[in-house]
């Protein structure tokens, strides 16, 4: 017997959106500004056909070593109520 099996890999491309006061979404790379600040997180993933996704989104503060908040989620949100 011969046979070929090929199987793809699943990937995901996050992205974080930012929810205005009005309700307007803006997608983002980067960000610099005052809290509080509400952010929609999206894995966005892709061919888990036949795999168990798992996800984990850790926040942290800049110059911290340690998450204050971890989520499990495949889409998350999050309003930082502080800079950093």
């Amino acid at each position: 017997f011969n046979f070929i099996c090929a199987q793809t890999a699943p990937s995901i491309n996050p992205e974080a959106i930012i929810v205005k006061d009005n309700g307007e979404r803006e997608h983002i790379e980067s960000y610099q500004g005052s809290a509080p600040l509400t952010v929609e997180f999206k894995a966005n993933s892709s061919q888990t056909l036949g795999w168990d996704a798992h996800y984990k989104w850790i926040f942290s503060e800049e110059g911290s070593n340690s998450p204050y908040l971890i989520r499990y989620e495949e889409n998350t949100g999050y309003t930082f109520t502080k800079s950093g």
